[in-house]
């Protein structure tokens, strides 16, 4: 790692881990509970506080200097977020563009 990167760490009980590198992840956060706190896409950059996050169905996007590096639909799940990672465990996730 170069110091400016972080890891995207994707799990899902039937497809073997998947880590990318990239400087940026995005994903959704779903709506809170009667809407109290509204959910929304979120972006996480190397050095972010530690942090437990539900992840809504949807798209996860890793970029590297701007650009996408790796797309993915997930089913929902939990991100667990360092300073250096962001890992996602999910019931499923597809790759898109013929990646991983």
């Amino acid at each position: 790692m170069d110091g400016k990167t972080i890891t995207l760490i994707l799990t899902a009980p039937d497809r073997p881990q998947t880590r990318i590198e990239c400087d940026s992840v995005r994903f959704s956060v779903p709506d809170g509970v009667k809407k109290k706190n509204a959910g929304g896409g979120v972006g996480i950059r190397r050095g972010h506080a530690d942090a437990l996050m539900a992840v809504s169905p949807g798209r996860v996007l890793a970029l590297l200097d701007g650009k996408p590096v790796f797309s993915c639909a997930v089913g929902g799940g939990l991100a667990a977020v360092t300073g250096e990672s962001v890992s996602i465990l999910t019931d499923r996730y597809e790759a898109q563009s013929g990646q991983a």
